[in-house]
């Protein structure tokens, strides 16, 4: 169905239903990410906030160069549908306080980069 629709090479074809196929994984990693972030916003450490290697290094593994176009589009997606639960960026302030949306994919890329050694 997408080779239909976009006029691009094979291999782009491949790569976005690749994408696509992982990103409610992805999504389902930063909203586990966010409700850790907010249980223990008094006291912030990284550290905590790591996701499961496991679950990760298999994403990774399957995405392998596309992974970070992913987490950008799961973050993407996991902001715009806390904004259709919650409305504007004043309820969203009201209702999570002072994490800002993008956190959760922020403190992902680092622990992949930084903690998780993947």
């Amino acid at each position: 169905m997408i080779k239909e629709a976009l006029k691009l090479p094979t291999r782009d074809i491949m790569a976005v239903a690749l994408i696509l196929r992982h990103v409610d994984e992805m999504v389902e990693i930063l909203s586990e990410m966010r409700s850790k972030i907010i249980e223990n916003s008094d006291n912030y450490d990284a550290k905590r906030y790591l996701p499961c290697r496991l679950r990760s290094g298999m994403i990774m593994r399957s995405l392998k160069d596309h992974w970070v176009t992913c987490l950008l589009t799961a973050a993407v997606w996991e902001a715009r549908s806390l904004e259709r639960l919650h409305g504007t960026l004043d309820n969203l302030k009201h209702v999570f306080g002072t994490v800002p949306p993008e956190q959760p994919s922020r403190e992902f890329y680092r622990a992949v980069v930084e903690d998780l050694n993947l």
